[in-house]
């Protein structure tokens, strides 16, 4: 297309090419990962005629599932909710790993010639991980114990034939049983897109059962005294299964002192047991030193907090070392440049206002047209984060559509309400066990802000996302969007004048029908 038979909805070059040139996007959703996957999708149903690309800054599609590929790497939600509702993922575990959801994100035909490229390196990061290391006969130390870490240590012990594997904690995460799908695992892989495929709606009630069982973990959140009581429930059952699981040596060190769901909860089926393993050893001692050919722990402990410094400083054998510390979650476009309407940047708009914060988790005001799907504090410790994204993006396209139909110029939320909407899930963060709970977790920056977390239901998340509130929103309205809102005003109006019309008719014809039964009725006094 040409400049001189432009098209809003059509990707064209704009100014021949010359040194102003530049090429027109309808749309440009920034990150391939399950959000950007969604927003496309969204995108291609609402508005099937408008192009657009998906761009990200690795070289496939997956956002986190494409970087982490450490052994072990695994979802801790079921299936059902970790897949988008419109894309039944028939073939994934009930708790699936990375590499199945990897392959239902890309959506393409199994490789028949499997081939991974293999990286090189001794000292690594679990979501960097050098998969051209050879673990045979070698000793690893392995730093942190959270969801990571877990997952890929039983590989070490089970199947890379490693010598020694010293896992370094700073304090106990809980850990919580790996509940099997019905019918177990196996079945699940192999007889249930069969049933899914002959049971009409079955994957639909299926994912709302599951929807609804882990929605009900939301209790275990909020911070008032049924809540406080069903915490304390859980706790018991967590440490009576991990007394039961690992070696007493371990069962101290095991104890959190904080509440459960303060931090990410665990969920396991192999750390555990991989306890009881004499090549894995579990320690408490900080990492003080690397040295050569070894690393220097101690002396003391860091947990539990009472222990004291009794405990001399040792040398540990190190062949490999794996840093499993965690991720920079509350840092948001890490490095993307976005500059607003008055040309601030929109990482200094946050920090001004006290750290990352959106709208309903997708918009700042003075950024017109700019949508974060998903953006802070969207996700919750219970549920779906996919379920979260394409709350967002539902969100976010009912506004879009707005701007790629032509019905409006610009789309920009109210400053009074982000603000207040940020004061209130802030606030509501405070009553929260994320906040109370007596942890330090990665779901708060230096300065304590939260920018991770949703303090509500998701259920409360998806009904906002659902139904925009259109008042706190800035639209101008090209004439065509004006003469539209108009037109359906008027038929609203007209709606309600014939209902309203419609009912008085009825009860004045209700009321002369009663008033002539009455008439015809015989007198009794």
């Amino acid at each position: 297309m040409h400049d001189g038979n432009p098209n809003p909805n059509a990707i064209r070059r704009v100014g021949g090419h010359g040194p102003d040139a530049y090429t027109y996007i309808p749309a440009l959703i920034i990150g391939a990962g399950a959000a950007g996957i969604a927003a496309a999708r969204a995108l291609k149903r609402a508005l099937p005629s408008t192009q657009f690309r998906l761009v990200d800054r690795h070289a496939g599609v997956g956002g986190t599932w494409w970087i982490n590929r450490y052994p072990g790497v695994a979802c801790d939600v079921p299936s059902p909710v970790y897949s988008f509702s419109w894309a039944e993922a028939t073939g994934l575990g009930f708790y699936p790993e990375g590499e199945e959801i990897l392959d239902y994100l890309e959506g393409g035909w199994p490789e028949e010639v499997p081939g991974r490229e293999k990286f090189e390196g001794e000292v690594f990061h679990a979501a960097r991980w050098e998969h051209g290391v050879d673990f045979g006969g070698k000793n690893v130390v392995v730093v942190g114990t959270g969801c990571s870490a877990a997952q890929f240590v039983p590989k070490l012990i089970n199947e890379m034939g490693v010598r020694k594997v010293t896992q370094v904690m700073r304090s106990p995460p809980w850990v919580v049983p790996r509940q099997e799908p019905p019918g177990g695992d196996e079945w699940w892989r192999r007889g249930r897109p069969t049933l899914l495929t002959h049971v009409p709606g079955l994957s639909r009630v299926l994912r709302m059962l599951v929807f609804a069982h882990l929605e009900y973990d939301f209790r275990l959140f909020k911070d008032g005294e049924w809540s406080k009581n069903e915490r304390k429930k859980v706790e018991k059952a967590l440490l009576e299964h991990m007394r039961k699981a690992v070696p007493e040596k371990y069962h101290e060190m095991l104890t959190p002192d904080y509440s459960v769901g303060c931090k990410r909860r665990i969920l396991d089926a192999q750390w555990f047991p991989a306890l009881q393993d004499p090549r894995l050893e579990l320690t408490t001692q900080a990492l003080t030193a690397v040295n050569e050919n070894s690393v220097t722990l101690g002396p003391g402990r860091t947990y539990p907090k009472n222990c004291g410094g009794d405990e001399p400083e040792r040398t540990v054998p190190a062949d490999v070392i794996i840093i499993s510390n965690g991720y920079e979650a509350t840092k948001w476009f890490h490095g993307l440049k976005v500059i607003g309407r008055d040309g601030e940047l929109l990482t200094a708009v946050m920090e001004q206002r006290g750290g990352p914060q959106a709208y309903q988790g997708i918009a700042m005001d003075g950024f017109p047209n700019f949508f974060i799907v998903p953006g802070p504090n969207c996700a919750t410790g219970h549920s779906s984060a996919i379920l979260a994204a394409e709350n967002t993006v539902s969100y976010a396209v009912k506004c879009i559509k707005l701007i790629l139909q032509g019905d409006a110029a610009t789309v920009e939320v109210k400053r009074e309400a982000e603000e207040e909407y940020t004061r209130d899930i802030q606030r509501s963060l405070k009553n929260t066990v994320f906040t109370t709970g007596g942890c330090n977790s990665w779901y708060f920056d230096k300065s304590g802000w939260n920018s991770t977390t949703y303090p509500y239901s998701q259920i409360w998340f998806t009904l906002r996302c659902m139904f925009p509130k259109w008042a706190d929103w800035n639209i101008v309205y090209t004439k065509k969007g004006l003469m539209r809102l108009y037109l359906q005003q008027a038929l609203r109006m007209l709606g309600l004048v014939l209902v309203l019309t419609g009912a008085s008719r009825a009860y004045r014809k209700g009321s002369g029908w009663q008033v002539q039964r009455l008439a015809s009725m015989p007198q009794l006094w």
